[in-house]
């Protein structure tokens, strides 16, 4: 079958369409200093003696997190970069051996030495490793699986999209000493998965406070191979080596996190060796600055994995959308070319499908839809919306009116603006809704939108309903 077929129409009604993918090429390093970043994955291996201390390594990013919870439902990506798997580690973990291969990407045990499925796959049991301790030294349990997994099901979850993720999980308890064992509503072969994005809390600190707290969340605790290190410069963050960490030491001893937040001032603190890498290219660099060859000689320009995918979602349940020859035609009529530019310069790619672009799913022999207003306004001729009074789009005695959805922060409010112009050329009269990130996902699931314009950072793995807890059409 075609790899355009997907899934099947959800419940919910929600069809999607790629705006673009911003792709991360980002990473400009200094070419003698090629000391790994945090590792995202820690090999299995028993604790050795740290390695020697080296320099630490520094890396520019935008802005310093507020906060270092990674459960927490924030549009911070820089909290979960920083904090997962380098402070905060999880039960299981994906194999990056097989990240990206159809079908074949693995969930390897972690925190847990070993995982298995009941029978008829509605219960999931974890045994736990006993040699994993948290910063303070406590040792991580039983305990603290359960109350981790337990406060994001709740109803009041401070995390409303890792719940829904979460939703087959009907009860989670310890079966015995380091066992612990999930059961589920359904079969969800998916699940594990899902466990390698929750981070393992210490129980002790939060259950008085909760997983919200201000204060425990700007000094965090965890099990990973770094831990927080006070910094008495308020533009820097900074992750020391754990020392006691249970698997493979980290290779480096500090990895310091700078702000520098104006992009044009990251190229020139990499030439003066202020930091050693900038965690995302400025487009106007590219491709001019760093093709020249003495950027060449001092500097390596790594292609990362994209991160991120804008995508613009119809409601199918409005009936103006059910129509297949609205929804193409807000397609056609969007520059979406224009966008991208406008975003990313260079740096970035339309996509034919909602399907990371480095991942064996996708099929490069497909082409996005070009700009085709005149074909636009032939398929809302169609169906039945002509143009009349001031060229706005009528049908009988009704406008055609569409309301955009989308989440706080600058590039949403471009992307939308951009399409709002779009569909005024098109006759169509549009208005934005503005949610909070963690409202966001519950009005998607409730349908209160007929375009949703989001951001999505997922694995580039995964499939992308991991990230709505919807199907797509």
């Amino acid at each position: 079958g075609s790899k355009r077929a997907l899934a099947s129409r959800s419940p919910a009604g929600i069809a999607a369409a790629l705006l673009m993918v911003a792709l991360a090429l980002a990473g400009c390093k200094s070419k003698p200093k090629k000391r790994p970043l945090p590792r995202v994955e820690t090999r299995f291996a028993d604790a050795g003696p740290p390695p020697k201390t080296v320099r630490p390594l520094r890396i520019q990013v935008p802005a310093l997190p507020a906060q270092l919870n990674p459960l927490l439902g924030s549009a911070d990506i820089w909290c979960h970069r920083i904090s997962m798997h380098n402070i905060f580690e999880a039960l299981v973990r994906r194999d990056g051996d097989s990240a990206g291969k159809a079908g074949s990407e693995r969930v390897v045990p972690h925190l847990a030495r070993s995982f298995e499925w009941s029978e008829n796959r509605r219960r999931l049991r974890f045994a736990l490793r006993r040699d994993v301790y948290f910063h303070d030294g406590r040792p991580m349990t039983a305990d603290d699986v359960v109350y981790t997994i337990e406060r994001l099901l709740r109803r009041k979850s401070v995390n409303q999209l890792l719940r829904q993720r979460l939703r087959v999980v009907r009860n989670v308890r310890e079966v015995s000493e380091g066992v612990v064992e999930l059961w589920l509503a359904k079969v969800d072969s998916n699940l594990p998965r899902v466990l390698a994005d929750v981070a393992i809390m210490p129980a002790h600190r939060y259950k008085r406070q909760g997983l919200a707290s201000a204060q425990i969340n700007r000094f965090p605790i965890g099990t990973g191979p770094f831990r927080f290190a006070p910094s008495a410069d308020p533009n820097t963050l900074v992750l020391a080596r754990n020392d006691s960490y249970w698997g493979a030491a980290p290779e480096l001893s500090r990895v310091v996190f700078r702000a520098i937040p104006d992009p044009a001032r990251t190229l020139p603190a990499l030439r003066n060796n202020d930091i050693d890498v900038i965690s995302e290219l400025y487009s106007g660099y590219y491709p001019k600055h760093v093709k020249a060859e003495r950027f060449k000689e001092r500097f390596a320009l790594e292609r990362l994995h994209p991160y991120r995918l804008r995508v613009l979602l119809f409601n199918l349940r409005r009936p103006i959308l059910a129509d297949r020859r609205v929804r193409l035609a807000v397609l056609r009529g969007i520059n979406r070319p224009q966008i991208l530019r406008s975003l990313r310069g260079d740096l970035g790619q339309l996509l034919s499908a909602p399907i990371w672009p480095l991942s064996s799913w996708y099929d490069r022999t497909l082409h996005p839809r070009t700009l085709d207003r005149k074909a636009a306004g032939k398929l809302l001729d169609r169906a039945g919306w002509r143009r009349g009074k001031g060229g706005r789009r009528w049908r009988l005695d009704r406008p055609l009116k569409l309301r955009i959805l989308r989440a706080r922060g600058d590039t949403p409010r471009r992307v939308a603006d951009a399409i709002v112009k779009d569909l005024a050329a098109m006759g169509i009269q549009s208005g934005v809704d503005i949610a909070d990130f963690g409202f966001f996902p519950t009005l998607l699931r409730k349908g209160r939108f007929d375009l949703a314009v989001m951001g999505l950072a997922l694995d580039h793995g995964g499939h992308l309903t991991h990230g709505w807890g919807v199907s797509i059409t």
